[in-house]
């Protein structure tokens, strides 16, 4: 992880070398991943990646959730200015 000084960005969930069991809800399908991020300058734009996919961008709220399958997972969250930490997660 890069940092520009004054610059914190930190994973809250994930926590790490966690595994993750994916719950059902009441029809059946499985529930959503939540995924949660602190960064020091809230204005600050983020963009999400699973496995190197872009999923989608946030500003203010740090929460994003993905519909995740079995298996081994990189995420990482990039700042706008190039900032970026990555979590890798196991699902069951």
């Amino acid at each position: 992880m890069k940092l520009i000084p004054g610059f914190l960005m930190e994973f809250i969930l994930p926590k790490e070398n966690t595994t993750i069991y994916l719950t059902k809800g009441f029809s059946g399908e499985k529930n959503n991943l939540f995924l949660k991020v602190v960064h020091s300058n809230r204005d600050i734009k983020l963009f999400w990646y699973v496995d190197e996919t872009f999923i989608g961008t946030t500003q203010s709220i740090r929460d994003m959730e993905i519909l995740a399958k079995k298996g081994v997972h990189l995420i990482t969250v990039i700042d706008e200015f190039g900032n970026e930490i990555r979590r890798e997660i196991k699902i069951k």
